[in-house]
């Protein structure tokens, strides 16, 4: 099987040895994503709608990277620490899928 890393700089630079994505034959398999500025590396400050706008972009980033896009996602894990935070999350998360929910 081939098995390629991804790695782009429209997203934050993974720590250590780890890779933004792998691509396994037609797969792609993300790695998390956190509120965080590609360019500075500083986690975004601001609301839930505006980290949730920062981590999907950078997903589409590796997405594109790895020949893929956020329209071909089926499958994607969200944890929020706080769960009062859902509903602002998901108005700002719902937009990138359009007619497409994974």
């Amino acid at each position: 099987m081939s098995r390629s890393p991804v790695y782009t700089s429209g997203a934050p630079k993974p720590p250590s040895f780890l890779s933004q994505a792998i691509v396994l034959e037609k797969l792609v398999f993300c790695s998390g994503q956190i509120g965080c500025d590609p360019e500075t590396g500083a986690l975004i400050q601001g609301t839930i709608q505006e980290r949730t706008k920062r981590i999907m972009s950078n997903l589409g980033a590796v997405l594109e990277a790895a020949g893929s896009s956020i329209s071909d996602i089926v499958k994607i894990n969200i944890y929020l620490t706080d769960m009062a935070d859902f509903k602002s999350m998901n108005e700002a998360y719902e937009p990138f899928f359009s007619d497409l929910v994974p």
